[in-house]
């Protein structure tokens, strides 16, 4: 069991590394030489890192925007919004509770250690967001704070949060190499598991339409992660939802995902329509201009929220898991991925579809 997270050392943390980020690539800047040059007469910089005085969210941007360092795309780009007006002010607080979903006020007060009127005031303006909050709203979903850190700095440099980096890493890549697991996973929090007496591979192969040997290997891999584990009869998951960010390994899932409907579709066979399990399929393509393709992304990320809520309100038993893919691609960008590699006498006799390199398959997630 790893502990509990120094939020504060790595507030600090990030501190001194923007601080020397300010410096010339031979010579790092000192405090008062970073407070002038971010407008202050005295050491504001030494006052932060020391935590004499608090580290807003405000001044983090402050301190991005005086090095030019695009902290609005990068968070965006781990948050998965998109503000329309880049000038406009950014309600950083009402970005994060909408990320992470339906959340009641009790429970952001619980998270952030503080009162429901201090998380009130937050909600509406009225108080500025500690730079300690954030870190702390960004770290409840796994890979999340590494992923937007990550955008910023070089991870290796922050001590304090250096064990856990690793172990989400080791997690993720233990759950990517299998990209089933994350609906076994899933499969463990079905209500039919739950009244089980005993664990059986069977039972969840036939849930998320596997074999029981793919299902015993993605439970070992899971294991191996640390994201479940065994109490003496079944398994326990440690995450309800594995979220799949925007990084290039995620893909894996996607890909297994897609190739996997593929293979059940077929489009000479009538549907019918289960309305207790109802799966629905839908694809659309159009001439659109750049402002229509943003709206049709701002509209994707609204869906996600949507699905949250219901999700959130989902008081009935959970009788099967539940796979949901959104794609919105420029068909341009499929031109470059599925190009015919040139053939040479090596490969000339390998040009089954089977044999073409991974990075032509790689669906957009």
């Amino acid at each position: 069991m790893l502990p509990a997270p120094d939020y504060t050392k790595l507030s600090r943390e990030i501190i001194v590394e923007l601080r020397l980020m300010a410096g010339k690539s031979d010579e790092s800047t000192s405090q008062r030489e970073f407070s002038s040059k971010l407008g202050y007469s005295f050491n504001q910089a030494g006052k932060w890192e020391s935590g004499t005085t608090q580290f807003y969210w405000q001044d983090f941007t402050k301190v991005c925007d005086t090095l030019q360092i695009s902290w609005r795309k990068h968070t965006e780009d781990a948050l998965l919004f998109r503000t329309t007006d880049p000038n406009e002010p950014l309600h950083i607080f009402r970005v994060l509770t909408q990320f992470l979903g339906p959340i009641e006020t009790d429970k952001l007060a619980s998270i952030l250690k503080r009162s429901r009127s201090s998380v009130q005031r937050l909600a509406h303006k009225q108080a500025k967001l500690d730079f300690v909050d954030f870190l702390r709203l960004i770290d409840v979903r796994p890979y999340v704070l590494q992923s937007w850190l990550g955008r910023f700095f070089d991870l290796n440099k922050f001590s304090s949060f250096a064990e856990k980096f690793r172990s989400e890493q080791l997690m993720f890549k233990g759950i990517l190499s299998v990209p089933w697991a994350s609906s076994v996973n899933a499969a463990l929090g079905l209500q039919g598991y739950q009244e089980l007496p005993m664990h059986s591979d069977d039972w969840v192969a036939q849930q998320v339409g596997l074999r029981a040997e793919d299902v015993h290997i993605a439970l070992e891999k899971l294991m191996e992660a640390s994201a479940i584990y065994f109490n003496g009869t079944k398994y326990v998951g440690h995450f309800q939802e594995i979220t799949m960010l925007k990084s290039p390994e995620f893909r894996r899932v996607t890909q297994y995902l897609n190739e996997a409907v593929a293979k059940s579709f077929k489009a000479d066979r009538q549907t019918r329509p289960d309305p207790s399990r109802p799966s629905l399929s839908s694809t659309r393509i159009y001439p659109v201009s750049a402002d229509a393709s943003r709206e049709i992304a701002d509209a994707f990320v609204e869906f996600h929220h949507r699905i949250a809520r219901i999700i959130k309100n989902d008081s009935g038993p959970k009788d099967h898991v539940r796979a949901i893919l959104f794609h919105c691609l420029d068909m341009s960008l499929l031109g470059e991925r599925l190009a015919a590699p040139e053939k040479s006498p090596e490969n000339s006799s390998k040009n089954s579809p089977k044999n073409l390199p991974d990075k032509q398959a790689q669906p957009s997630s």
